[in-house]
């Protein structure tokens, strides 16, 4: 045991070297620019918007959104301090037009998610192997917008997003790259919300979530 607490700091020591002499001796970029398309893998199974729509009389009709994957487009920026250490910065926004209820035809209602988040990330490889690994995990905000009324009591939720991607390299400074990120939150739900279309018992609080959203990027290096 002694011998080994004495062989750790110094392996420790000696890994950012390790790392560095696996490169060819190319100048590492300083900022990449990934510009991302995919889906947001939204299952969540409560409502977020309503919308109700007054046909006549005494009819009603109400829809209330529902889940389903949703259309992502994203970017996401990341400066280089090191060879394999950065500091990313992102923007995926979610627009799902999946919902039930009876409204008439020609209504819209639609839920907008935005995601934005600042981490570090590493990357595994040296900057200028085909295949590059790169992961990361920091804060993020949630903001949810749309059409209808919200059923949420507040518009932006603080929470956490992890992430991984793999890109392959197609020129000296263009990669394409495939990714996920989960984002890890908590909705509160207003107890004044009026309750949705069909019956549907609605509860109110906190509630925790786990969305994921799976990109394919082009990558630019500069």
């Amino acid at each position: 045991m002694t011998r080994i607490s004495r062989v750790l700091p110094l392996l420790f020591l000696a890994l950012p070297a390790a790392l560095a002499a696996q490169g060819d001796g190319a100048p590492s970029p300083k900022w990449t620019l990934t510009l991302e398309a995919g889906i947001h893998a939204d299952r969540f199974g409560q409502p977020e918007r309503y919308q109700e729509r007054v046909i006549g009389g005494d009819a009603v009709a109400e829809a209330f959104t529902g889940k389903g994957e949703a259309p992502t487009v994203g970017l996401r920026a990341t400066r280089w301090l090191t060879g394999h250490l950065g500091l990313d910065a992102g923007l995926a926004l979610a627009h799902n037009t999946s919902w039930q209820g009876g409204l008439p035809a020609g209504s819209t209602l639609r839920k907008l998610t935005l995601f934005s988040s600042v981490a570090p990330v590493l990357r595994v490889q040296v900057p200028n192997k085909t295949w590059q690994l790169q992961v990361g995990a920091g804060p993020a905000l949630i903001s949810h917008m749309g059409s209808g009324e919200s059923l949420l009591a507040r518009s932006t939720d603080l929470g956490a997003v992890a992430m991984a991607d793999l890109s392959t390299r197609l020129s000296r400074r263009l990669r394409l790259a495939f990714g996920a990120q989960n984002y890890r939150f908590s909705s509160r739900f207003d107890s004044q919300a009026p309750v949705p279309y069909g019956g549907y018992v609605y509860p109110t609080g906190n509630v925790a979530r786990s969305d994921w959203v799976f990109q394919t990027g082009l990558r630019v290096s500069f």
